[in-house]
């Protein structure tokens, strides 16, 4: 059926993307200066941006797949994530307590991007194993139809 096509709609962190975004890339960095490592990274951190926020503007308009849901929780912390990173890049000044405190929120929300790139990762990895499993049922389906034909030659 469709789980081909299916595997395409899954989030970015699961195709092997990094789990949050490049370590002190500011989004307005200079990109010409900016180590290309990093500048990777930064360009898949924001994919990942791009990808949660699809999922869930999908989901809140009630078009999302019953199937796809499984991924709004990662799409929910990237864009918590996301939203966090942009209030500090947009600076103003804070407190060392208000610091403190950013800082403590943007480690919690890498920790509970890392546990949920874990959890994709493992129902990615089960998704692969239910079509392998589909597509040699199919095969050999259609090899036992082949012997079957070449039975029916011999009479």
């Amino acid at each position: 059926g469709g789980g081909a096509a299916r595997a395409s709609s899954v989030p970015a962190s699961a195709a092997g993307y990094p789990a949050g975004p490049p370590v002190g890339a500011a989004s307005g960095a200079s990109v010409a200066m900016e180590d290309p490592a990093v500048q990777l990274r930064r360009k898949e951190w924001e994919l990942q941006v791009r990808l949660a926020k699809s999922f869930t503007m999908t989901a809140m308009r009630g078009e999302l797949a019953e199937e796809d849901r499984v991924w709004l929780p990662w799409a929910r912390i990237v864009l918590a994530l996301h939203s966090e990173l942009e209030r500090g890049a947009a600076g103003g000044p804070v407190t060392p307590d208000e610091a403190a405190t950013r800082d403590a929120t943007i480690r919690e929300l890498h920790r509970l991007l890392a546990d949920e790139r874990l959890r994709v990762d493992l129902l990615i990895a089960r998704r692969m194993a239910e079509q392998n499993a589909e597509m040699r049922r199919s095969i050999m389906d259609g090899a036992r139809d082949d012997d079957d034909d070449d039975d029916d030659d011999d009479d």
